[in-house]
């Protein structure tokens, strides 16, 4: 019996509905990255959402790579929920952003280094000593500079 219906779904299901329903991509809650940055960020995921029959594991996936770009922006606390809706023939994936707040880095300072130079202990997170730096914080990138600090002296 349960073969039975499982076959009946299957042949119910038509690509050519799926394929005539309206899919839309929509971001909210969104200010200080493009919509062009995030469709990037996540761009595998979606084509695959879109063209491998719907699976909210690529939803799933998209979100992560979100929060990853804005993460990498210097957004630690940014939180990315999806949400999907079908009305009058059109799929909808909504996701909803919280940025939270911006952390950028300013001054960087090195004191009490004597081998490595204030600029090249710098490059290792990708700005310029002293002055204002504007790096977005990346507590994964200053997680791992003590172990990059102690390659540069390798």
């Amino acid at each position: 019996m349960i073969a039975c219906l499982l076959l009946t779904s299957l042949l119910a299901w038509s690509p050519q509905e799926t394929a005539a329903t309206k899919t839309e991509i929509v971001f909210t809650g969104r200010a200080e990255l493009s919509e062009k940055i995030l469709r990037k960020a996540a761009e595998l995921e979606l084509k695959e959402f879109l063209e491998q029959g719907f699976q909210r594991s690529a939803l799933d996936d998209a979100a992560f790579l979100i929060e990853d770009a804005y993460r990498s922006e210097g957004f630690p606390d940014a939180l990315v929920k999806w949400q999907l809706s079908t009305a009058d023939g059109k799929r909808t994936a909504l996701f909803q952003i919280s940025e939270g707040r911006r952390i950028l880095l300013g001054v960087l300072e090195f004191p009490g280094a004597s081998v490595l130079s204030p600029e090249q202990l710098a490059g290792i997170l990708g700005a310029t000593p002293g002055g204002d730096s504007k790096l977005p914080f990346r507590r994964s990138a200053l997680e791992s500079l003590p172990s990059s600090i102690k390659g540069a002296y390798w």
